[in-house]
């Protein structure tokens, strides 16, 4: 998952499609704005939310699809 800062949160430039966030309908310009309960504002703030779960984790994404926010669970890799 390659990622950029971007004014809500932080946008998905690039995605490995047999990833499991692909696999869980993330696409490139999928906003990113909460981890967890974590706010998103920058590449610092994910990855510092990504980096406190582990692998068999399950996290909680809300995402900007299309100008509409929604929520996707998974369990990471």
């Amino acid at each position: 998952l390659k990622i950029n800062n971007h004014k809500d949160g932080v946008i998905i430039i690039d995605i490995d499609k047999t990833s499991v966030a692909y696999k869980n309908n993330l696409r490139t310009n999928d906003i990113i704005t909460e981890i967890g309960r974590d706010q998103i504002n920058s590449i610092e703030d994910y990855n510092n939310a990504i980096n406190a779960y582990s692998s068999g984790d399950t996290i909680m994404l809300r995402i900007i699809k299309n100008g509409q926010p929604r929520y996707e669970a998974f369990e990471l890799e």
